[in-house]
C-alpha cells in the first residue's frame, strides 16, 4: 500500500467515524487526529497539526482520538447508568468497538481520555 492510498484510507476512515459520533449525538469536546492533521468539535478541521504536541499516547498511522469532556469520554469512562433499575451499560463502548472492528482495526486505550486503533492484521 503507497503511502497516499493508506492516507487516504485513515481520512476516510477518519470522517466515517466523525460521521458516526454526529449521528450518535456525541460529536461534542473531541478531536480526532490523522495524517498530521485534525477534525476538532469545537475548531472544525485543523490542516497541520503534531498529534505528539498535545498527547503522549499516539499513533501517528492511524487515528489518535482525544474524548477528554465529552459526552463519549463519559459513557467510555463509566458507563451508562440507569438509576431506575441501577444498571451500567456499556453499549456505546461495544457499539464503538464494532464501528472500528467492522472496518479492520481495533481500539487501544492509553488513557482515560483517549485511544488510538489498530489494524487487527
Amino acid at each position: 500500500m503507497t503511502i497516499n492510498t493508506k492516507n487516504k484510507e485513515i481520512e476516510q476512515l477518519a470522517d466515517s467515524f466523525k460521521q458516526f459520533l454526529e449521528e450518535l449525538g456525541l460529536w461534542r469536546a473531541i478531536r480526532i487526529y490523522f495524517n498530521g492533521m485534525a477534525y476538532d468539535s469545537e475548531e472544525g478541521v485543523i490542516e497541520s497539526i503534531n498529534v505528539a504536541e498535545y498527547m503522549a499516547f499516539y499513533d501517528e498511522d492511524t487515528l489518535t482520538v482525544l474524548h477528554e469532556g465529552s459526552p463519549l469520554g463519559h459513557f467510555l469512562n463509566n458507563g451508562k447508568v440507569d438509576l431506575e433499575t441501577r444498571t451500567r451499560s456499556w453499549d456505546i463502548y461495544d457499539t464503538l468497538k464494532n464501528f472500528f472492528e467492522e472496518r479492520g482495526y481495533t481500539i487501544l486505550f492509553g488513557t482515560d481520555y483517549s485511544f488510538t486503533i489498530s489494524r487487527l492484521d
